[in-house]
């Protein structure tokens, strides 16, 4: 079993999302996870799990989407051909899952050098060659800047 973190972003947040602590913990234990601990009133769930649930807890608490980000490089050269190809094969997956529980996933770029996909231009290749009408690319202007992407593509 793995060892998961869930950052439910935009929850509990002023009089708007309350979602209680008690009612998320059990949530996830209900889904089969195990080890389930929440963060204050954060929205922050750690827990262990053998994965494959993200989007049925998604569609559980009424979120629209789940930020999927890209792997590390792998050892060796590796081209953006395989790069492109693999990150397709795993996002396709992914999105028939998520289509499953009517969740939609936002493909995040990182733009550290040790990622395989650091740049918007790269992003949008893969999730048009994914060609899923339930995923998009999220622009985070951390990883916008630290990636050198720019909007010309």
């Amino acid at each position: 079993m793995k060892t998961y973190v869930a950052l439910l972003r935009a929850i509990n947040i002023g009089a708007r999302n309350k979602i209680p602590m008690a009612g998320l913990k059990a949530l996830f234990a209900d889904l089969g996870h195990e080890d389930v601990a929440t963060y204050v009133q954060s929205g922050n769930v750690v827990f262990r799990s053998r994965g494959g649930t993200e989007s049925r807890v998604a569609a559980e608490i009424n979120c629209p989407f789940i930020v999927v980000v890209p792997g590390k490089l792998p050892g060796g050269d590796v081209s953006r051909a395989e790069v492109v190809a693999e990150s397709v094969r795993v996002l396709s997956e992914l999105c028939d899952i998520a289509a499953r529980h009517d969740v939609a996933l936002a493909f995040e770029f990182l733009g550290q050098t040790d990622c395989s996909v650091q740049t918007l231009d790269l992003a949008d290749e893969i999730v048009r060659a994914t060609n899923c009408k339930n995923l998009g690319v999220v622009i985070d202007s951390f990883h916008f800047y630290a990636g050198n992407s720019t909007f010309a593509m």
